[in-house]
């Protein structure tokens, strides 16, 4: 999920970037063509679509091994994990890479929402994707501090959505390269549900940077094999 503000961190290296952007892209196609298409024992089978992807966005030949292998694990736990196949299984009002925009707190905001859905309870859910891991120290500190970083950012397009329509909004970070310490035990992490109205909801068409790479992401591995 992106704005107009978005966040980034001097750690994170262009590599790291690339590879966020590309599990981006699969985890959006693995929603919109179902996880029925989509297992563990197939999805190696792919690698050549998201490689191909990596280069494009610049990886470069001496990282795109590791690059790609990072890949491949988030998108395995994605469509293995419990949480992650309740994410991304087919729900009423589904969108991925939805695109919006309106006014909120005075200012005009653009914004791509990774994935949001509306659950059994009628709740709409707004979900951001964050490929970082947890890696050492305080799982708790580790979740508090991910919360409070995008807790901002991720309200406001709670804010936005709200605009558009009149339901309790649900808001979650989801971590598909998981938390090493705990495993797949705790990876979706809801903030407070908002129950806001307004008006002026404007959709915005996606980014057409994302939009060319994602017609490299939606290829089959065929199609990737002739390239």
């Amino acid at each position: 999920m992106s704005d107009v503000a978005e966040v980034i961190y001097e750690w994170v290296g262009d590599t790291l970037r690339h590879v966020g952007t590309a599990v981006h892209m699969f985890l959006a196609r693995i929603a919109r063509e179902g996880l029925e298409r989509w297992d563990a024992t197939t999805l190696p089978s792919r690698e050549r679509a998201w490689r191909i992807v990596l280069l494009n966005l610049g990886v470069t030949e001496a990282e795109i091994d590791s690059a790609s292998k990072l890949v491949l694990n988030a998108l395995l736990r994605a469509i293995t994990d419990d949480r992650g196949r309740w994410v991304l299984q087919n729900r009423a009002s589904a969108e991925c890479e939805l695109a919006i925009g309106g006014v909120t707190d005075g200012q005009v905001y653009e914004a791509v929402i990774d994935r949001t859905f509306i659950d059994e309870e009628g709740s709409r859910w707004i979900i951001d994707y964050k490929t970082g891991s947890h890696t050492g120290g305080s799982v708790e500190k580790f979740l508090a501090d991910e919360k409070e970083r995008y807790r901002e950012q991720i309200e406001r397009y709670a804010r936005l959505m709200a605009q558009q329509e009149d339901r309790t909004i649900r808001l979650g970070l989801y971590f598909p390269l998981g938390l090493s310490r705990i495993g797949d035990v705790v990876q979706l992490v809801r903030t407070p549900a908002c129950h806001v109205g307004g008006r002026g909801f404007e959709p915005r068409r996606p980014r057409h940077s994302f939009s060319a790479f994602q017609k490299i992401a939606s290829r089959s591995p065929a199609e990737c094999a002739r390239s």
